[in-house]
């Protein structure tokens, strides 16, 4: 639970210093993910911009695990959406070149919702028509379905209600076979 949680992020940080310099940015990423067990965005947040400054540029997979996190909480607690989008744009990119497809829609799901809260409904939707396309690609369609669901919400939002509605049902009726 989240004194768990707590009681591990201390333990952590006791033995930190002593870590060799190739180790620390590993622990720093779990201590990041363990302050968001519990609740300490700030902290979380101040965690994720250390093991960014720490981690070598090749740990792309951790790299962009702590961008997508920074990303998330620049956004719902300080409502940054410029930086936001940089890294979730990268986290996205990093994901779809290595193949971490179940990482890259939740990356994505996020660089979309980011996008239609900005107001950039024309970016929203084609990173939408985007997504839904990479699925069918990888042949993923239960990655696709919260696409369809954001591109009703975005259709719904351009005024264009028709289409939303026919898009809204196709997500359904994938959600229900997948």
């Amino acid at each position: 639970g989240i004194g768990q949680a707590r009681q591990a992020g201390y333990l952590l940080e006791q033995v930190e210093a002593d870590l060799p310099t190739q180790v620390m940015g590993d622990v720093i990423v779990l201590r990041a993910e363990l302050s968001n067990l519990d609740n300490n965005p700030h902290k979380s947040r101040e965690l994720s911009q250390q093991a960014l400054q720490i981690l070598p540029e090749d740990d792309v997979i951790l790299r962009a695990l702590m961008q997508h996190n920074l990303a998330r909480l620049l956004f719902f607690y300080d409502g940054e959406t410029t930086q936001a989008i940089d890294l979730l744009t990268e986290s996205v990119t990093i994901y779809e070149q290595v193949g971490y497809y179940d990482l890259w829609a939740i990356s994505m799901d996020l660089l979309v919702s980011v996008r239609y809260r900005h107001g950039s409904l024309l970016e929203a939707e084609a990173l939408c028509r985007y997504s839904m396309a990479m699925c069918q690609h990888i042949n993923r369609p239960d990655l696709s379905c919260t696409f369809y669901s954001q591109l009703g919400k975005v259709l719904y939002e351009r005024n264009r209600l028709s289409e939303a509605e026919q898009i809204v049902r196709r997500g359904r009726q994938l959600s229900q076979t997948h």
